[in-house]
């Protein structure tokens, strides 16, 4: 291996650790806003908890960063992805509440989410997401998410 190979290597590492140890350390340090998502004690099967429905989430909420893609949470637990203009873009699925403590499919250690809303979504294709809700008003929702790079995703509420 040539040195220049090498260094480039070892600089990859250096960026990758550093970007891993900042999201998982920021999810750590962000307090959730939401109070609007309560867990509700007791236990059903499987892992999930169960969970009281937050009205603040219910609607359609459109991205900041491309305003063409929406995300649309219902009251029945639907959760739905719409793409402007690109109808085989949309996806349905379910969503809910989860225990981070609990939940095993999270890719994130548990401690770092102690207290954060987090939200799991299972798309018609089996696809399970995780998103911790970092804030979550009348008009603004952002989501982190836990299943990929640890983006923000931000919305504005359209209905």
């Amino acid at each position: 291996m040539s040195n220049k190979a090498l260094i480039g290597f070892i600089v990859v590492l250096v960026v990758a650790v550093g970007a891993y140890y900042f999201a998982t350390t920021r999810l750590k340090i962000e307090a959730p806003v939401s109070q609007g998502m309560p867990v509700l004690g007791g236990e059903n099967s499987g892992n999930e908890m169960v969970v009281e429905n937050d009205p603040l989430v219910n609607g359609t909420w459109k991205s900041t960063e491309d305003s063409k893609f929406t995300r649309e949470f219902r009251a029945d637990g639907t959760v739905v992805d719409t793409y402007e203009g690109d109808a085989s873009a949309t996806s349905m699925g379910t969503y809910m509440v989860v225990d981070p403590a609990r939940e095993t499919g999270i890719p994130v250690p548990a401690a770092n989410l102690a207290g954060m809303t987090i939200i799991k979504t299972t798309w018609a294709n089996g696809d399970v997401m995780y998103f911790g809700v970092n804030s979550l008003t009348e008009s603004d929702l952002k989501l982190v998410n836990l299943s990929g790079r640890g983006n923000i995703l931000m919305f504005t509420k359209v209905q």
